[in-house]
Parts: C-alpha cells; structure tokens; sequence
C-alpha cells in the first residue's frame, strides 16, 4: 500500500494537508481536480504530489492524496 510519506517525500511537503482518494476505474486527474478545487486545470497538482505523472502509473485501488488547500500546495511549488 503506499503511504503518504512515500507519495510526498520531501519535510516541507509532509506538512501539506491531505485527503486520499482511493482509485477507481474511470479516474482522470482533471476529473479528481474539477471534483476537489472546481477546475480541471490543476490535475498536475494532484500528479506532483503523487509523483505519478500520468493516470496509467495509477492502479484500481490505489491511495492518490489530494491537497486539502490548493493554495498551499502552490505555494510550495513557488507558483
């Protein structure tokens, strides 16, 4: 099972509040981002966090953590 230290890695990411989203078929970045932050546009968020770049390094089952502040993860990224 992957864990939320695995998906994050660095000090300053761990502090970033998070909620898991358990994978399911049908599951595209920009549908989990419409869902949690109302636009598409910042799937690469949710890949970032993950590092998982694309919806095929994803298994059904799998935990994605979704930043709870969007702000904030931006903020870490310097965007």
């Amino acid at each position: 099972a992957l864990m939320a230290d695995d998906a994050i890695g660095s000090a300053q990411l761990k502090t970033l509040s998070t909620v898991q989203h358990l994978w399911k078929m049908g599951d595209r970045y920009e549908k989990l981002s419409f869902q949690y932050y109302g636009d598409t546009r910042m799937w690469w968020v949710i890949a970032w966090i993950n590092k998982r770049p694309a919806e095929f390094t994803n298994r059904i089952g799998d935990i994605v953590f979704i930043p709870t502040s969007l702000e904030d993860a931006l903020s870490l990224l310097g965007v």
